[in-house]
């Protein structure tokens, strides 16, 4: 999967996901931690601010292990979350 396939609507998955709207578990690890912390992070304190700089974190760590085969089974899971 390309970095331009990471899209809004993946975006939007991973914000729902912070906001405890969906439930997903990352098989990337690093991802699935990052994203514990975002979403604490919001509950202690649930501003647009914070959404934004977890979804913005998590995207970033995906884009950067893009060719993880962990990563890609994420992306699609991602993805189809948004269908």
């Amino acid at each position: 999967m390309e970095n331009s396939q990471i899209s809004e609507t993946i975006d939007r998955a991973i914000m729902d996901i912070i906001k405890g709207k969906r439930r997903m578990s990352f098989e990337f690890m690093a991802a699935n931690v990052l994203v514990k912390r975002a979403q604490n992070i919001y509950a202690k304190e649930p501003s647009e601010e914070n959404l934004y700089e977890g979804c913005k974190q998590v995207k970033k760590l995906l884009i950067q292990n893009v060719n993880l085969p962990t990563v890609k089974t994420d992306l699609e899971k991602i993805n189809s979350m948004g269908r």
